[in-house]
């Protein structure tokens, strides 16, 4: 059999490409608005919008990756489940603007957060039919056509954002640019979902739509659970130690995002393969996900030691001088980097196999160890705290994982990632003991002696054999791989 691979390293160029322009881009955006309107209004802007991220959340309803999955399962019930979804997500919607608002306002935020948070409200309908248009445009594996409206969308909005800002405005306009920039993606979802069906059409099913319902809440558990994970350490850092702890915080937390964007689209641009194949058969699913994981670890490693090496670069030359403290931030948040690849991964195998219950206790778990944490360690830390705080969460998090795998052996033989860690580890120990030496040294242009080693290593210990050599060349050659 043949497992095509050619579309899907295209998709996974496609949807992390636009994800990682997001950031570049607002990158620009960001420092502009550290550096004219000081690190406080840096620290408003982020505030408000990852305010914003657990109410468009909620108000998806998780319905974004359900439909990936079950779209791609079967591709012509991609209406059925598109205008069902639709039905869900617009009233939870509307609710969600109405308790975002309140919430601003019982929270005590400063005023210019509450008007902040009051114009985006706004953004969640709009955001709501976008998460389901993605979900099964996504299913259709057209994301390449996502990618060139999200890169267009973004670009637009920065430069009016930018000439806005150096123009005098203040920071309340970029508010209503962020919300013309949410219906413009909606609109060209639209028309790509018409030129996709030909003509809209829709026949309700009251018991299709329950249905959906309740497979749905799940999802959206995950999802209200991973945000409030996510951004737990923005809303306390803000609340207990002002604007500028968070604008120092979010220096660091910018290039971290990064990252977690390229582990995160690979993984989902990847999960309609997996759901596909574990529908098809079990070794499939087993063989395609090791090789995942494996990659994934082999990559990340050496990516986590140039992020370290090139820390104090980048927040100091590339970003704001100013932001000292942000250094020590970002040293912490890369050591986040490889269990939250391994999470990652691990969580979508249990929501391709059906067994998505799990992974939502998980994250329900996770979520109240990561709040515990910083509010123990925010008090005292600030935004070292709150990247320590991450640190530890996600590792309790993996051990999660871990334990529930273990009780899942129907559907793996084995615990296909933790085979691997003691090779890595020692070729980890290899290459960070070399690294570190250079950056002890101030040696960092000798930095490529680690690499070299990390890569001998690998193949010394046989974790990159001829069979991924010839797979890899494979996929460069004629882009399809047998099974």
């Amino acid at each position: 059999m043949k497992f095509k691979i050619n579309s899907r390293v295209k998709n996974i160029i496609a949807l992390s490409g636009a994800k990682l322009l997001h950031p570049f881009f607002s990158f620009f955006l960001i420092r502009t608005i550290s550096n004219e309107l000081g690190i406080g209004g840096q620290g408003i802007y982020t505030t408000v919008l990852g305010f914003l991220l657990i109410f468009e959340v909620i108000s998806s309803f998780g319905l974004r990756t359900l439909l990936v999955r079950e779209v791609a399962q079967d591709t012509t019930q991609g209406q059925r489940y598109f205008y069902h979804a639709i039905i869900i997500a617009v009233p939870i919607s509307l609710i969600c603007i109405v308790l975002m608002n309140l919430s601003a306002i019982g929270a005590g935020y400063e005023e210019n957060i509450i008007r902040g948070i009051w114009i985006l409200s706004a953004t969640l309908f709009a955001t709501s039919i976008i998460d389901c248009s993605e979900g099964v445009l996504i299913g259709y594996e057209k994301i390449q056509m996502i990618s060139i409206v999200q890169v267009i969308s973004n670009i637009v909005r920065v430069i009016i954002s930018l000439f806005l800002i150096f123009s005098g405005y203040s920071l309340i306009t970029l508010f209503f640019v962020y919300l013309c920039y949410k219906f413009f993606i909606l609109l060209c979802y639209g028309f790509i979902l018409l030129k996709t069906w030909g003509h809209f059409k829709f026949e309700f099913d009251k018991v299709f739509l329950f249905d959906l319902i309740k497979t749905a809440r799940v999802f959206a558990l995950i999802l209200v659970f991973v945000t409030l994970y996510w951004k737990t350490d923005i809303l306390m850092l803000a609340r207990l130690k002002g604007n500028e702890a968070v604008g120092i915080y979010d220096g660091a937390y910018r290039f971290f995002s990064i990252i977690v964007i390229v582990i995160s689209n690979f993984v989902v641009s990847l999960f309609p393969v997996i759901s596909q194949k574990f529908k098809t058969g079990i070794h499939q699913f087993e063989y395609v996900t090791r090789k995942i994981a494996k990659y994934f670890l082999l990559i990340a490693f050496p990516g986590v030691g140039l992020l370290l090496l090139l820390s104090r670069f980048l927040i100091l030359d590339l970003f704001n001088s100013q932001l000292v403290d942000s250094v020590n931030v970002l040293y912490i948040l890369s050591l986040v980097i490889i269990p939250y690849g391994i999470t990652e991964i691990i969580a979508h195998v249990f929501i391709a196999s059906g067994n998505q219950i799990i992974d939502m206790r998980i994250n329900g778990i996770g979520m109240v160890c990561n709040i515990i944490l910083n509010f123990l360690l925010i008090p005292k830390y600030s935004y070292n705290g709150a990247a320590i705080a991450t640190f530890l969460s996600i590792n309790i998090y993996l051990m999660l994982q871990i334990y529930f795998l273990k009780q899942r052996k129907e559907f793996f033989t084995d615990l296909f990632v933790f085979r691997l860690l003691g090779r890595i580890v020692l070729s980890l120990i290899i290459f960070g003991g070399l690294i570190w030496l250079c950056i002890y040294l101030k040696l960092i242009y000798l930095a490529p002696i680690g690499y070299i080693a990390y890569m001998f290593a690998v193949r010394r210990f046989g974790l990159f054999s001829d069979e991924d050599k010839e797979l890899v060349m494979s996929m460069v050659r004629s882009g399809s791989v047998s099974i």
